[in-house]
């Protein structure tokens, strides 16, 4: 499957949360910077609500998506906004963990109800095995 066959397409609309920013498709080399524009525009309308970042509809986050949403993160922090990272694919928030940027998103528990955020008892993914 290429890139072709899953494209990027994001939704933006309004809650009671705040702004939500829906991912569908995958973020990659090529729709990375429409990814980084379409953030802009939703940090653009947020209020005193949250930034949310769907990625339900995403593909499992590759590293060029890991770097947009980092991004995205940082740019969050510099405009004050709460950025909320939902419905992560049960092996998005690992990758997350093992490059040490689970305690840089807030990352909310799937819909299955796996824990997915940062906290909770998880063990730092530099700790020593057992």
């Amino acid at each position: 499957m290429g890139v072709e066959s899953n494209p990027l397409k994001i939704g933006l609309h309004q809650s009671a949360e705040g702004v939500v920013l829906s991912v569908a498709g995958g973020i990659n080399t090529s729709s990375g910077a429409i990814f980084a524009s379409e953030f802009a525009r939703a940090l653009a309308l947020v209020g005193n609500g949250d930034l949310i970042v769907d990625m339900a509809g995403a593909n499992p986050v590759s590293v060029t998506g890991i770097l947009a949403l980092l991004s995205a993160s940082e740019d969050a922090v510099r405009h004050g906004v709460r950025l909320v990272v939902r419905h992560c694919r049960p092996s998005d928030p690992g990758m997350l963990d093992v490059l040490a940027l689970s305690s840089t998103l807030d990352i909310e528990p799937t819909p299955s109800g796996r824990r997915s955020s940062p906290s909770a008892g998880r063990r730092s993914p530099w700790a020593p095995l057992d």
